[in-house]
């Protein structure tokens, strides 16, 4: 189970909501808050998601710390890809979480940074890819989606 199923779980778990792992893996991707409704969907548990997702977060600083999580080799892809592109991060976690858990040099690599903050829809609804693609001054159909979940892939289809 990875470091995010893994921080929900134990969440939901200090609460007496059991969740399996599998359950919470299948939903990385989404944003926090869109997991947690639909785990509450599924599960039926009575908790107030927006005080689970802060919770979460304690969990998630606890256990990471001021750690890296990018992935190994992104950063020189990220630096190829930037010699020739604008590049933006979309992600479904909020500006605390990406300033938290990457470094300033990673965050610095690009054009414009989009969060779940920014948005009203996480993916796998488009909004985030949309959203993007018009800060860096482009249109969605102009840009290329390098992502890390099935949802970002979603997302990205919608966006055409």
């Amino acid at each position: 189970m990875g470091f995010l199923s893994l921080v929900s779980k134990e969440t939901l778990l200090e609460k007496g909501i059991k969740v399996s792992g599998r359950m919470i893996k299948e939903f990385l991707g989404m944003s926090t808050t869109d997991i947690l409704k639909n785990l509450k969907r599924i599960y039926g548990f009575k908790e107030n998601v927006e005080n689970l997702r802060a919770e979460r977060r304690y969990h998630y600083f606890k256990f990471l710390g001021r750690k890296d999580i990018v992935f190994k080799g992104a950063i020189p892809l990220i630096k190829k890809l930037k010699r020739k592109y604008k590049v933006a991060i979309a992600t479904g976690s909020s500006m605390v979480i990406l300033t938290h858990s990457t470094h300033k040099n990673f965050q610095n690599l690009f054009h414009v940074i989009v969060t779940i903050d920014d948005v009203k829809n996480g993916k796998p609804a488009p909004d985030e890819f949309i959203y993007a693609a018009k800060k860096l001054k482009a249109r969605p159909h102009q840009c290329i989606v390098i992502g890390d979940s099935t949802f970002d892939a979603i997302a990205a289809k919608k966006a055409k």
